[in-house]
């Protein structure tokens, strides 16, 4: 009783963090829409996609996975993802500039996203070890302060002051993730006092260990690829009216879903952790888990998305939306995401990143088909949510059966 106490309370905690900083988020990208023209927006909008999958593979998950071998926070669980990081980074600019130079427009990556990057990567992170050292109130101090930065760019697009325009308004949105993270990581970076069983401060993770990483940013990747796709696709074959109206939409639904991951989906994550390494595992014990956490994601998504949709309609000629009937399906997409997003992560305690890399990649396929495919012969909306629907079906199938066979090993 007294654990599940304690669950509760975290779990209250990490949402009232990651609702402000979802809020705030959101609330910038609406008054941005109001401000500055439309393509300028759906400029906006690509380059926080790429940066969006820049950042979700920066740190190579090399906090969770030498947590998960050695059982304790050390400086190397904290230096080494930010040293993978500046590197990911660092090859990934690289990379994009190399596709724009080549001609693919739709993915010009702007120097002004890399603060997101950063942001992102470092934010990951410190996610992590706050939840692992139950410190919660770290993560919501550091929610806040990212949630106050937000603001301030907030403010200065509602009183039109520094003349922002769109490339302003991506970097200050990445700085205002960046520096409170930097901040906050350096805080807990002075103040971490290794265990006994903690690694030295230059560790080199093993050769199994970066396999399993390699694995898994792979993984994790296309799992972020998968996300940004639309947008990108989107970007690559609609109007720019077009792109801004479906990604402030689906930004409109993807903020539950951001704001259930962060809470359920880190504590699942921390739970199934555990559960890898207890004495005996039941296969039943993370089916529960994972059932838990699907319902829990999907009934609060039922609950805030429809609340904040309703909001953009009410304020839609202030926004300007030409295409807002592409709402309901891309309500049906998300709802598929939300159901797997926060479990999608079992992968790690069931050490089984090759298998779950395959799937991502056929789920990857799949969507590229219906969005450049498909999307020619019917409207581009209907094609994507036809297409998400089933792969996330698909993907709620394969979690299960990986982990009847996985489990009991």
């Amino acid at each position: 009783m007294q654990i599940q106490r304690i669950l509760n309370n975290d779990k209250a905690q990490l949402g009232v963090a990651s609702a402000l900083i979802q809020a705030a988020n959101l609330l910038l990208l609406v008054l941005a829409k109001m401000a500055i023209p439309d393509a300028e927006f759906a400029f906006v909008l690509t380059n926080l996609a790429i940066a969006g999958i820049v950042g979700s593979i920066a740190s190579m998950r090399l906090e969770v996975l030498v947590y998960q071998e050695h059982g304790a926070i050390s400086f190397a669980a904290i230096l080494m993802p930010i040293a993978a990081m500046i590197a990911v980074i660092a090859l990934s600019f690289a990379g994009f500039g190399a596709v724009s130079a080549a001609g693919y427009e739709a993915l010009t990556l702007s120097p002004n996203a890399l603060p997101m990057m950063a942001g992102l990567g470092l934010s990951a992170i410190a996610s992590f070890l706050f939840i692992q050292v139950e410190n919660i109130r770290l993560l919501l101090a550091l929610r806040c302060a990212q949630a106050l930065a937000l603001g301030v760019v907030m403010a200065a697009l509602l009183l039109d002051i520094w003349s922002l325009n769109g490339r302003l308004v991506l970097l200050l949105i990445g700085a205002s993730y960046a520096v409170p993270a930097m901040i906050w990581m350096g805080y807990f970076l002075l103040r971490t006092k290794p265990s006994h069983a903690a690694l030295p401060k230059f560790y080199v993770p093993g050769l199994e260990t970066m396999k399993r990483s390699g694995l898994l940013v792979l993984s994790t990747g296309v799992n972020s690829v998968y996300v940004n796709m639309p947008l990108l696709a989107a970007a690559a074959t609609q109007s720019a009216s077009f792109v801004a109206d479906f990604g402030l939409i689906m930004r409109c639904f993807t903020a539950p879903i951001t704001l259930i991951f962060q809470v359920i989906g880190r504590l699942f994550l921390a739970e199934a952790i555990r559960w890898s390494a207890a004495a005996e595992r039941k296969t039943a014990e993370l089916s529960e888990l994972i059932s838990r956490a699907m319902l829990q994601s999907v009934g609060l998504f039922l609950v805030t998305s429809p609340i904040l949709f309703t909001l953009l309609y009410v304020f839609r000629e202030d926004l300007g939306f030409s295409h807002l009937h592409i709402a309901p399906f891309l309500f049906l997409a998300a709802l598929g995401q939300c159901a797997v997003n926060s479990v999608s992560q079992v992968r790690i305690p069931l050490k089984d990143e090759r298998s779950f890399l395959i799937f991502d990649g056929f789920r990857l396929a799949g969507l590229a088909f219906g969005l450049y495919v498909l999307s020619a012969l019917i409207a581009f909306e209907h094609a994507f949510s036809m297409t998400a629907l089933a792969l996330y079906s698909g993907y709620i199938v394969f979690i299960f059966v990986r982990v009847s066979k996985c489990a009991a090993r």
